[in-house]
C-alpha cells in the first residue's frame, strides 16, 4: 500500500544574509545558514516539490520568495504521514520571519520556516522518527546533499 504523506520539509542553505520582502509580510533579513520549511500538499506532492524546486516561476506562495533568490539553495526534502502544523512544531529552531508560511496554520506555529544553524550536520539532529531537532550550530558540514528527493 503506498503511504500517504500529509506533509514535507524542505532543507534550505542560504549562503549570505539577504534582505527580502515576503509579499504582505514585509521584508525580513535572514541570516546565512541552514532553514527548515514546513509545507503540506495532500494532493499533487510531487508536483508541488518539483515547482520549490524550480528556480524560475511566478511567485505565489511565501516559499516562493526564498527559493527563487540566488542565495537560496533547497539541500533535502523530506515527506511526512504527519499533518503540517504538528510536523512544524517538532521542529526546533528559530523563527526569523513570523508568519512565513503561516497564512493557514491551524496551531498557531507562529512561522513554517525555522532557521536551525549556520552550519549543521542533519544526521545527527534527527531523532528516530526524522525530525529535526537543531537547536544549536556544529562544526561538521552538510553531507548528505539532496538524497531524499526520490524517495
Amino acid at each position: 500500500m503506498k503511504r500517504q504523506y500529509k506533509s514535507y520539509q524542505l532543507t534550505l542553505k542560504i549562503s549570505e544574509e539577504i534582505s527580502i520582502r515576503i509579499g504582505r509580510l514585509g521584508v525580513f533579513n535572514f541570516p546565512a545558514g541552514r532553514y527548515i520549511y514546513t509545507g503540506s500538499a495532500e494532493k499533487n506532492m510531487d508536483q508541488r516539490i518539483a515547482r520549490h524546486l524550480r528556480k524560475e516561476k511566478k511567485i505565489h506562495w511565501h516559499i516562493d520568495y526564498l527559493t527563487t533568490h540566488r542565495s537560496v539553495e533547497i539541500i533535502e526534502v523530506r515527506r511526512s504521514e504527519e499533518d503540517e502544523c504538528s510536523l512544524n512544531q517538532k521542529t526546533k529552531g528559530r523563527i526569523t520571519a513570523p508568519g512565513f508560511g503561516a497564512s493557514d496554520c491551524t496551531k498557531a506555529c507562529g512561522s513554517h520556516l525555522k532557521y536551525i544553524s549556520a552550519s549543521v550536520d542533519i544526521k545527527q539532529h534527527q531523532n528516530q522518527e526524522g525530525h529535526f531537532e537543531c537547536s544549536a550550530p556544529k562544526e561538521s558540514p552538510w553531507e548528505n546533499g539532496m538524497r531524499n528527493l526520490k524517495s
